[in-house]
């Protein structure tokens, strides 16, 4: 494979905004990338409203969004041809040469289904509007549509105790959130591909 993710959040749709739906990823990658080398394509999140019914509707059926790209680390793809290890949010050993490009949300953005708040007030339908012929590719594929499939792999009602108290995360780790949160806020407030250094290795 020319391109990989190094994992997939399942409340997570990655959204090319100039390509359509039928355009394979790779192919919008190999757009974006053109000549450079890169090893790695990074990109934010933005947050969607969770559906009030997950098990009766697709994710993607929600429509309301946050106004700014969330800050967060980035998702990316990487080339694992020229990537040699990696974290959860960006490689920490590449090719030399190689460099990381990220993408500013008008090219591409991970639309996560994760806010349960009021703070989505944006209506977008960039992927609403495919709400049934997802449905309808479920049923053809397995016979079932979402609210059947989701109310078959429902598990058991548990309960999860938490202990409670405060949590000393130390000195170092405390910079650490810090500097992941200044780069974050950096991230997000990109409007044009950007190479990026990544600065946590």
């Amino acid at each position: 494979a020319k391109w990989l993710m190094n994992s997939v959040d399942l409340d997570e749709y990655n959204v090319f905004p100039g390509f359509a739906s039928h355009v394979p990823f790779h192919k919008a990658l190999a757009s974006e990338v053109g000549d450079a080398v890169v090893h790695a394509v990074s990109y934010g999140r933005i947050n969607f409203l969770h559906p009030q019914k997950p098990y009766e509707e697709l994710q993607v059926s929600s429509r309301h969004r946050a106004t700014k790209v969330a800050k967060l680390c980035p998702k990316f793809f990487v080339r694992p041809d020229l990537v040699e290890s990696l974290f959860v949010h960006w490689p920490t050993s590449w090719a030399s040469g190689s460099r990381n490009l990220m993408l500013p949300r008008q090219r591409l953005i991970a639309h996560h289904y994760h806010d349960k708040t009021n703070n989505v007030t944006v209506v977008d339908d960039a992927l609403a509007s495919q709400t049934q012929l997802l449905d309808e590719a479920l049923r053809k594929r397995y016979g079932l549509g979402w609210s059947s499939w989701a109310a078959a792999l429902q598990p058991p009602m548990q309960t999860l105790a938490l202990a409670g108290g405060a949590v000393d995360l130390g000195a170092e780790l405390e910079a650490q959130i810090s500097e992941a949160h200044a780069l974050a806020t950096y991230l997000a407030s990109l409007t044009e591909p950007t190479f990026i250094e990544e600065r946590l290795r």
